[in-house]
């Protein structure tokens, strides 16, 4: 079973994969986790992190397929470990997958040209580079203007090892990302979407541990389906 945790920057993904892990482990299930992008472990990762780190440029000079391409490409190179770590075990947690290039790239499109970009980026990683598409994707839904008070947070604590990347600088393009996610969990672009909000109906933010009942609750309906 492969499992896609999605959300915009400062959601909580990778906490929320991790405490999966940890408890599905404990379930005695066999489980493995990739994180994307491997930034140091591919060449187009690397690539990747030079790109968010504006060496290429502030995130308008750089078009919206060119950096769908490296993106995608990291995922190529891993494609035999994906494979790999697929036929091991009996869960495969993925931090970020397909559907963050798609909403990363295609955000800073509009109208009918997001719609075609969407369309040939979908067909190039999982028809042309043969990607296996998630047997569930897990939505995190948090308000941009939330995610972009703990990314500043966030950036303040790490501001001795380069603060925020270029797709993070930006509140408005934080908020058309999160527009497309929207479409793409409406749309159950490539998998089975579940959304799981990650704010209570007074924009506070849950608990980690109760967001996390609520993705073991999905899991456990989706395994026994």
């Amino acid at each position: 079973m492969l499992v896609a945790f999605e959300g915009i920057d400062g959601a909580g993904k990778t906490t929320q994969l991790r405490l999966l892990e940890e408890r599905a482990r404990r379930q005695g299930l066999r489980v493995a986790s990739l994180s994307f992008p491997r930034y140091t472990e591919t060449v187009f990762g690397r690539c990747v992190a030079a790109y968010l780190r504006g060496e290429f440029g502030p995130l308008t000079a750089v078009p919206a397929r060119s950096a769908a391409l490296l993106f995608a490409g990291d995922r190529l190179e891993s494609l035999e470990l994906l494979s790999h770590l697929a036929t091991e075990s009996d869960l495969l947690l993925l931090d970020r997958y397909v559907a963050s290039n798609l909403a990363h790239q295609g955000a800073r499109l509009a109208g009918r040209e997001r719609e075609m970009f969407l369309t040939w980026l979908a067909h190039l990683e999982y028809e042309v580079f043969g990607l296996p598409r998630p047997t569930l994707t897990l939505y995190l839904r948090l308000p941009p203007a939330v995610a972009s008070r703990l990314l500043a947070e966030r950036a303040q604590q790490q501001s001795a090892s380069g603060g925020r990347d270029i797709h993070e600088e930006d509140a408005s393009y934080l908020a058309r990302c999160a527009e497309v996610y929207e479409e793409l969990a409406s749309s159950q672009v490539d998998s089975p979407w579940e959304t799981i909000s990650c704010v209570d109906e007074q924009g506070r933010l849950c608990p980690r541990e109760e967001i996390q009942s609520r993705v073991w609750s999905l899991l456990e309906r989706y395994r026994s389906s």
